[in-house]
């Protein structure tokens, strides 16, 4: 009875370290950019670093179509262009900016 108990722990062990050789290595991919005013700075752990990377690049990009709409600092974005025109005429902006 004895042998078979530790034959079963033998074999759990062996199984519990093989499992835990299969698991991916993931890595933490960082990138920081001056937007909106700020320093930003976007992190997120992947087993994949170009997919990390593009994804990280796609959300700097989508920072930056929000700051071109939203900026009071550059003159033709749709704030800037609302500022100009209070109490004047009326401005089409984008629906994102209509939206906020």
């Amino acid at each position: 009875m004895k042998k078979k108990f530790k034959l079963y722990i033998l074999l759990l062990l062996l199984i519990a370290f093989t499992l835990t050789g299969c698991e991916k290595k993931e890595e933490l991919v960082t990138e920081s950019a001056y937007m909106l005013g700020t320093h930003i700075e976007i992190s997120i752990w992947t087993d994949n670093v170009v997919n990390g990377k593009a994804s990280i690049q796609k959300s700097f990009k989508r920072i930056e179509e929000i700051e071109k709409r939203m900026s009071v600092n550059i003159k033709e974005s749709d704030i800037s262009l609302l500022n100009k025109s209070a109490g004047k005429n009326s401005v089409k902006v984008n629906p994102d900016t209509a939206h906020v």
